[in-house]
């Protein structure tokens, strides 16, 4: 599954990057784009809606939204790819402005296959807000089990026909969360720093799945856990980091450890790495950093 979502992602940043990392005047209509024409088949067949945001300067942005579910109860969920201008890229943008260190240029290319997931209105009328970790954790103890989310973290397919509308919702925006976790979080030139790499015996998705392990296993552990951001939308591991976290919070972690070779970190596909790396070189760093 989460080879098949590689390529989703990999087809946007190769018809769209160049678009998607520009300014554009007000004015600028789609044949002005010298899209390829692949990409513009894509826009013709309706594959592809290509969504337009003013910004200040009389200047708009262009971005590529694909439809990845189609929701019984709340329509159509899709990815929005951003590239350089999602949020993964502001969080290394602000931290290369607040690096004083000779190490600062590692920030240069983070995010840079960014995107955003749109749940439609699911999390808006079942929880008052979006998508965020503490949403779908809560969404996912209401609607499905341990082992559909064991199934989904494995990498396996989801049978839909096998699920009611609310456990297909839950479980797909689950493996996008895995996914993007996989992608932009890592050890790799183009990910920001993860506690949880390949060359550590764990996958980066293995942070999502210690918090849902957490929670299924031992909910009281899980209710009491001290380490969330701000506004509750996300736990972190506090001030001391992933190392020195309590053992009682650290285990449901460390038992996710090894096992590569028959549950992959999606880099482990050497394939996958290489057209990757190569997509990001050729992107070149973040042109919203100033160097």
């Amino acid at each position: 599954m989460y080879t098949r979502y590689s390529l989703i992602v990999r087809e946007l940043h190769e018809d769209f990057a160049e678009i998607v990392n520009q300014k554009f005047p007000r004015n600028t209509e789609l044949n002005n784009l010298n899209l390829s024409e692949r990409a513009l088949n894509r826009i013709g067949t309706g594959e592809i809606v290509l969504v337009e945001e003013k910004i200040p300067g009389d200047s708009k942005l262009f971005r590529p939204k694909k439809t990845v579910h189609t929701s019984e109860k709340y329509g159509e969920f899709s990815i929005e790819y951003r590239s350089y201008n999602g949020l993964v890229a502001f969080k290394a943008q602000k931290k290369y402005e607040e690096d004083d260190s000779r190490w600062k240029t590692q920030h240069f290319n983070h995010g840079v296959f960014d995107f955003y997931f749109d749940a439609s209105r699911r999390y808006k009328e079942l929880y008052g807000g979006d998508a965020t970790h503490y949403n779908v954790f809560r969404d996912l103890y209401e609607y499905a089990t341990y082992e559909q989310c064991l199934s989904v973290y494995n990498g396996e397919e989801i049978n839909h026909l096998d699920l009611d509308s609310d456990q297909s919702d839950a479980l797909t925006v689950l493996s996008w969360l895995f996914f993007e976790q996989e992608l932009n979080y890592g050890s790799l030139p183009f990910q920001q720093y993860s506690n949880f790499t390949i060359k550590n015996q764990f996958r980066p998705r293995d942070m999502i799945m210690g918090f849902l392990s957490m929670m299924y296993l031992d909910k009281k552990i899980f209710d009491a856990y001290p380490h969330w951001n701000f506004n509750r939308t996300s736990p972190t591991f506090g001030a001391e980091g992933f190392p020195r976290l309590e053992n009682r919070y650290r285990v449901f972690f460390e038992n996710l450890n090894g096992s590569l070779d028959i549950r992959p970190s999606l880099f482990c596909n050497e394939t996958i790495n290489s057209h990757f790396s190569l997509l990001s070189q050729t992107t070149g760093p973040n042109p919203n950093i100033t160097q």
